[in-house]
């Protein structure tokens, strides 16, 4: 027997599409479902001079990290979120992106790092330039939002939470704290 699909209680176009998100602030972890036109991206959209002010989620289940290590969740039926608190964000497993770089090309490498925001880790790959380091990459970069790949995201703050591992994550880099770390 084959499982019915869900219908979204909220309008979605033939030309649009669902797609599960994981979205995190500095004081929040959201999940839910965005709307998105069939041929965008989630890092296309976060990267684009359209982007809209707020990311409006449905069916969101949200976890509030308290001080003193106090933890607040709702589920709340629609969630807008103001775009420039947005800190990391990728898609819910099993779904997955493809890769936007090109496998085959040339002079470039994966280097490991560790990328640090509030209580956050996340065990990842950048790429980068064969010429290059990561301290360099990142002395030069201008974008808003990097990607990085193949993330186990983690935080000791929420144990039951776990660890998170998503292909690619795209995360703010005016506020994320990097240091490699050994492939050993």
């Amino acid at each position: 027997m084959q499982p019915t699909p869900s219908v979204p209680s909220y309008p979605v176009a033939q030309d649009d599409k669902v797609v599960s998100l994981m979205v995190y602030t500095q004081n929040s972890v959201a999940r839910g479902e965005m709307v998105l036109k069939q041929s965008i991206r989630v890092n296309t959209w976060l990267r684009s001079a359209g982007t809209s002010d707020y990311l409006l989620l449905h069916n969101t289940q949200i976890l509030f990290l308290g001080t003193g290590g106090h933890q607040y969740t709702y589920s709340i039926p629609e969630y807008l979120i103001p775009a420039p608190t947005i800190l990391a964000t990728h898609v819910l497993p099993p779904a997955q992106e493809t890769h936007d770089y090109d496998t085959s090309e040339s002079n470039r490498k994966m280097e490991a790092v560790s990328v640090f925001f509030g209580t956050f880790r996340i065990q990842c790959s950048m790429r980068i330039s064969t010429a290059t380091t990561i301290a360099t990459y990142l002395s030069t970069a201008k974008e808003t939002f990097l990607t990085i790949y193949d993330g186990e995201i983690s935080n000791p703050e929420i144990p039951n939470m776990g660890s998170v591992h998503a292909p690619m994550i795209y995360v703010r880099l005016a506020v994320m704290s990097f240091a490699p770390r050994s492939n050993a």
